[in-house]
């Protein structure tokens, strides 16, 4: 008697009758739906988990929300494929009635992979969540698995893919192939079609959450800004902002507000006294006062009361909130977590001066004027302030700078201005520092830091012109 040459090959039909075919397909997407609205959830809270009291909230560009959504589609699709397999090659064992050997191994090695991709998948979600919640404040700013990490995601679902269709290879040889690129077309589909779908609108929570925000309440952009510090802690004391209103289309009443509530300038300095004087002295020492959002349209003669009535409360510091240049266009779904400090002085000096004039015999004139630098009453380009600065500094080592104002000056070029000197003593000292050290001047010793800063320290005072 002839032998069948595919004794030892099991046939699909032989083992998956047509109706277990069908319950087995609704099984998968059915689970590949509840899956995805799963994954979609579970997103959706951490980002509202990610909440702050000021608003703050991780919101994801529509490129990101689609890119988020078909991954987790793909991801649905292929354990509700997983899940049909599972059904249709799991029989139940029956007395001197073996199936074959390798069609169990399809189902254990189906429940093996959602098992083992379970767990991997809890532990790097553990750990993602640890580390940012370490990161403190606005890690999602810093941080997104889009565009960067795009082709891991992918590689991810192919690797997936492919481990489905391993076994069923084996057990069916070339017969599967064309069913797994059929498998791999179904799938595409079927991904698209759930991230489309929308159970929860993101967008709503975002509007929700934003319309809350100061700057939906006020006008109030803040200036922008290439030198600032990262706050990342969560802060005691409630934001100070001056804004304007909404109608205040001339810029011309500030509009005081400490947290949510609206003070008169007066009171606002009274309350943020005594919120300060209730403070724990560790809290004090530890961090460095209230933090200051004011609209970049704001004259600094309103800035130049705030640091008066700061001075006579004995505040040390003023903390301005800006924004990186390279930040997201969209300033309403930026929260800024930046911070530009300024040293404040007493009634007779706006600024806080470490050093006596007197003793120095090259002061450098800064000024802003109709959107361009000065430099000791020469217009010099942007490109050109440091280069331009440096030949005044050579030209004597006994310099600070003077940066000269008058009271219509908009806050935003204040910032500006301080920022760009800021900016460029802080490349002159790297340059230095990569000549003398070979690496930059932030990654140096403390005793190598004080060298770099007595060749080119920041000597910095205002003056206030009618």
């Amino acid at each position: 008697m002839a032998i069948n040459p595919d004794f030892l090959h099991a046939n699909f039909k032989d083992n998956v009758s047509k109706s277990k075919l069908i319950i087995g397909v609704l099984l998968g997407l059915i689970l590949a739906f509840l899956l995805y609205e799963f994954f979609y959830f579970s997103r959706e809270i951490f980002r509202v988990l990610s909440l702050t009291s000021e608003y703050d909230i991780s919101i994801f560009s529509d490129d990101e929300v689609s890119f988020y959504n078909l991954i987790f589609a793909f991801l649905a699709a292929i354990f509700g494929q997983s899940t049909c397999f599972v059904y249709w090659f799991d029989f139940p064992l029956k007395a001197f009635n073996f199936r074959p050997t390798r069609l169990r191994t399809i189902v254990n090695d189906q429940r093996n992979l959602n098992w083992y991709f379970l767990n991997w998948f809890v532990k790097v979600a553990l750990v993602f969540g640890v580390l940012f919640y370490v990161d403190g404040l606005g890690w999602y700013y810093d941080f997104s698995f889009y565009p960067e990490f795009i082709y891991l995601f992918i590689l991810i679902l192919v690797v997936l893919f492919l481990q489905t269709w391993t076994t069923i290879l084996l057990v069916f040889k070339t017969r599967a192939f064309k069913w797994m690129l059929l498998s791999g077309i179904v799938l595409t589909g079927v991904a698209i079609g759930l991230s489309k779908i929308n159970l929860i609108s993101y967008t709503t929570i975002n509007n929700l959450v934003i319309e809350k925000r100061i700057n939906s309440r006020f006008q109030l952009k803040l200036p922008y800004s290439n030198m600032y510090t990262k706050q990342t802690k969560r802060i005691t004391l409630p934001k100070v902002s001056v804004a304007f209103a909404k109608n205040d289309a001339a810029y011309m009443a500030p509009v005081y507000l400490l947290g949510d509530d609206v003070y008169t300038i007066k009171s606002l300095f009274l309350k943020m006294n005594n919120l300060n004087m209730q403070r724990l002295e560790f809290e004090r020492m530890q961090e460095a006062g209230f933090y200051f959002q004011i609209d970049r349209n704001m004259p600094m003669s309103v800035v130049e009361n705030i640091k008066k009535e700061l001075g006579i409360l004995d505040f040390q510091w003023l903390n301005f909130m800006v924004m990186p240049p390279n930040s997201t266009s969209d300033e309403f779904r930026y929260f800024s977590n930046d911070i530009l400090s300024l040293k404040i002085g007493n009634q007779q000096h706006s600024v806080y001066l470490d050093f006596e004039k007197n003793e120095y015999s090259n002061p450098i004139e800064i000024r802003f004027i109709e959107g361009k630098f000065m430099i000791n009453n020469t217009i010099v380009a942007k490109e050109d302030f440091s280069s331009v600065l440096l030949e005044h500094i050579n030209r004597d080592k006994n310099y600070y700078f003077n940066f000269y104002f008058n009271d219509s000056l908009l806050f935003g070029h204040y910032i500006e201005t301080y920022s760009q000197l800021l900016e460029t003593t802080n490349e002159f000292r790297d340059n230095l520092s990569e000549r003398m050290y070979g690496i930059q001047f932030s990654k140096l010793n403390q005793e190598g830091k004080e060298v770099i800063k007595n060749a080119f320290p920041f000597r910095y005072n205002e003056v206030v012109y009618e």
